[in-house]
């Protein structure tokens, strides 16, 4: 840890690997910090160890989630400190602090839009608010499906890889998907209703699939669903453990983050 008390709750690796960002909080100072590295390219065999070179304050305390812009101009934290619920933004370069943008509920999601022209953050509350990446004005918030008695901890976003579409999914087992030039909602897909509720999303390599990391912390199951995303499959990949991370590299090699290690899961489909 580059400070001692505090504990990574969430990170991000940036589009060309070249930065890494990580969340920390410390509970006995009750203070919250964001740290933004830079790794180095490799040389041969050696892998070069990561330079700090930001290590910024944060609202804190309840931690969402970090993301980069595409660009790597910019990376963004959502977080709370049970009176604010925010997403910030930081310039890469210097750290210096672009925005702080406030929502009605806790922010625990955010993703950039693939041209970064959107920065778009789902709040517990069935709200995703969609953001100028430039100029941070609002451009318009989506009211997501909010079944009432499963509002909760759970909500995340994630664009399509063309950027048309949205992605969102809360504390029920259904994902919606919606079209950003209308603002409507396009569609819907069903997982499955075992007890495990969506907890990570991720694009295959090619975009045609969707990975669905669904897990019940209550019951210490897991599962792992690929969706298609134009059509209708849905296949059950077995992976028999509680996950709340997952990533997809270029490759397609899946990557899954169930306690403090991850895991490689071969090729996604």
């Amino acid at each position: 840890m580059p400070e001692a008390g505090y504990t990574f709750n969430r990170a991000a690796l940036s589009p060309s690997a070249g930065w890494l960002a990580a969340y920390g909080y410390n509970f006995e100072s009750d203070a919250a910090r964001l740290w933004v590295w830079e790794v180095p390219p490799s040389a041969g065999d050696a892998v070069p160890a990561p330079v700090l070179r930001h290590s910024l304050t944060v609202l804190g305390r309840v931690n969402g989630a970090v993301a980069f812009h595409p660009d790597e101009s910019q990376v963004a934290v959502s977080s709370s400190d049970g009176a604010r619920n925010v997403a910030e933004v930081f310039r890469l370069t210097d750290g210096t602090a672009l925005a702080q943008l406030n929502h009605s509920a806790f922010p625990a999601d955010l993703a950039y839009s693939p041209d970064g022209t959107v920065l778009a953050v789902a709040s517990t509350d069935a709200r995703i608010a969609l953001w100028n990446a430039s100029t941070y004005a609002s451009e318009g918030v989506l009211e997501a499906y909010n079944p009432g008695e499963t509002l909760g901890g759970l909500a995340m976003v994630r664009f399509s890889p063309d950027g048309s579409e949205l992605v969102y999914a809360g504390n029920y087992p259904v994902l919606q998907v919606w079209d950003l030039a209308t603002q409507t909602e396009a569609r819907t897909k069903t997982l499955p209703d075992d007890g495990n509720l969506p907890l990570d999303l991720a694009f295959s390599a090619d975009g045609e699939v969707l990975l669905v990391a669904a897990g019940s912390e209550f019951l210490g199951t897991g599962s792992l669903y690929a969706v298609e995303y134009e059509g209708v499959g849905l296949t059950l990949l077995t992976l028999d453990l509680f996950t709340t991370q997952i990533e997809v590299t270029e490759e397609g090699y899946l990557f899954a983050f169930p306690a403090e290690r991850w895991l490689v899961y071969g090729v996604a489909p």
